[in-house]
């Protein structure tokens, strides 16, 4: 089903594009003039945009209750630990630091996956369908954390907000107590992909990555040509750095 247009004027202020990867976490990448540059699978060549690109956004994929109670307090838990790692005030991560992160690490995969498969309404079957509402009846109900049906068929978004914040919990716990290591590069950038569901990192600046069971380490440039190396493979359609020449990636030499 095509992803809706709120009312006119978008009056309960619903969230239309909503970011996968957050826009605080893109701004650590901008360059001197707020641009990130992004390598497209799809594009010829790459490309510079800002932080607020929609191409970092999933239109309107699950409901205004994880957008902004369910998955804001973890953005923003996640933004103040990973600003305080990048000025230098954190250099290891305590538990509950290893928390924040990991909270955060499996709501930006989620929202990935939930984008990407773009799973289909749901219909409701033996049960009496609800009455028709008007658009903006169905906004209020949204704006205040309700779930509504058209008949007896549940928009999407709201069975995949569902759907994140239950694979959310399982994974917390099957990731409970894993520590996450500052990962430091020495010269070389670090570059973000669209997803990193098949590793167990984060980029968090240019300079810096998390890596969950390593130790704090420094990397020379062909480390982190390593790293970027495995970050491409697990990227779906982009990646994206502050300027992708400043990337080193080392080249496969056999297959895997």
């Amino acid at each position: 089903m095509a992803h809706e247009l709120t009312l006119p004027g978008n009056p309960h202020q619903l969230t239309i594009a909503q970011h996968i990867f957050p826009r605080s976490a893109i701004q650590r990448f901008a360059d001197a003039d707020g641009m990130v540059q992004v390598e497209r699978f799809a594009s010829p060549a790459p490309f510079r945009v800002r932080p607020d690109n929609n191409l970092f956004c999933a239109r309107r994929a699950w409901d205004q209750t994880t957008e902004t109670m369910r998955s804001w307090p973890t953005e923003q838990a996640y933004a103040t630990l990973a600003n305080r790692i990048v000025l230098g005030d954190v250099r290891t991560l305590t538990a509950q630091m290893d928390t924040v992160v990991t909270e955060f690490y499996l709501l930006w995969n989620h929202r990935h996956n939930i984008a990407a498969l773009a799973p289909a309404d749901s219909v409701l079957n033996l049960v009496a369908p609800e009455p028709p509402r008007t658009k903006a009846e169905e906004e209020i109900l949204e704006s205040k954390g309700y779930i509504f049906a058209r008949g007896n068929v549940i928009p999407s978004r709201f069975i995949n907000g569902l759907t994140i914040m239950r694979e959310n919990d399982r994974g917390m716990l099957a990731m409970q107590g894993k520590h996450w290591g500052i990962v430091r590069a020495v010269m070389g950038e670090f570059l973000v992909p669209d997803n990193t569901a098949t590793l167990t990192l984060i980029p968090v600046s240019p300079s810096i990555c998390l890596s969950m069971e390593s130790d704090d380490v420094e990397l020379e440039p062909a480390g982190v040509g390593f790293v970027n190396r495995h970050l491409i493979d697990c990227a779906r359609s982009y990646v994206f750095a502050r300027d992708l020449e400043r990337c080193p990636i080392k080249r496969r030499t056999i297959a895997y």
